[in-house]
């Protein structure tokens, strides 16, 4: 997806998603990230120097980094979360491919309770719930940076229509301090947005098309 040339205001109390798609599923993440940051910030992508955290995450330095970005990909479709002074920001994104193993996959990874929920439900909705889950997971893990390293059984959710916390482990308690968006991305398609913001409530915006979606806290 071309960046636009002008792109909308990001005020201080919003996330904006970008859906986009890559010129291939191999494409580099800088490559394709920077020059939206730089569309954001009105400046150069070669003007931007990206660092990583303490476990990799990547973040820009310097007098850049004010904007925070989180960035997912699924084969060729992308997603791109941004925001002012929000380096707790995660979001991941999954295709609905079939999954012939996704209970054996969530019984290895998932908290014991998740595994016989996911089992219980019907076999026709079993693989979107469990998309469902596995993105408010990792959107979590990605916001918090250290990634599936940190366990995915430690970010523990119940249902609600949707993934709701119901327990956090570590440095990630508690879950209350926590919010979570599942944006419509497209057919197919299931994602989740994760932030952690002790000093105001954030609106998830997708200037790209798509209804504002309100701040649900987890």
């Amino acid at each position: 997806m071309i960046v636009p040339s002008r792109l909308p205001h990001l005020a201080d109390d919003e996330i904006h998603l970008w859906p986009m798609r890559l010129a291939s599923c191999n494409e580099n993440a800088g490559h394709a990230v920077l020059p939206w940051l730089g569309a954001y910030l009105g400046v150069s992508p070669a003007d931007l120097r990206l660092g990583h955290g303490p476990f990799g995450k990547p973040a820009l330095e310097g007098e850049h980094s004010r904007l925070s970005f989180s960035w997912s990909h699924t084969g060729e479709v992308a997603l791109l979360g941004v925001a002012w002074e929000l380096p707790e920001l995660g979001v991941d994104i999954e295709r609905d491919r079939p999954r012939p193993r996704l209970l054996d996959i969530a019984g290895r990874y998932f908290a014991v309770g998740e595994t016989a929920w996911l089992a219980a439900q019907p076999p026709e909705d079993r693989q979107a719930a469990f998309l469902r889950l596995w993105t408010a997971k990792e959107a979590v893990l990605k916001a918090h940076g250290q990634g599936l390293s940190y366990g995915l059984h430690r970010v523990g959710f119940t249902w609600s229509g949707g993934p709701a916390a119901s327990g956090f482990e570590g440095e990630l308690a508690p879950a209350s301090r926590w919010s979570l968006a599942e944006p419509a991305i497209g057919p197919g398609l299931h994602a989740h947005v994760a932030w952690s913001d002790a000093q105001r409530a954030r609106r998830v915006l997708l200037p790209g098309g798509g209804e504002p979606l309100a701040r649900m806290p987890v």
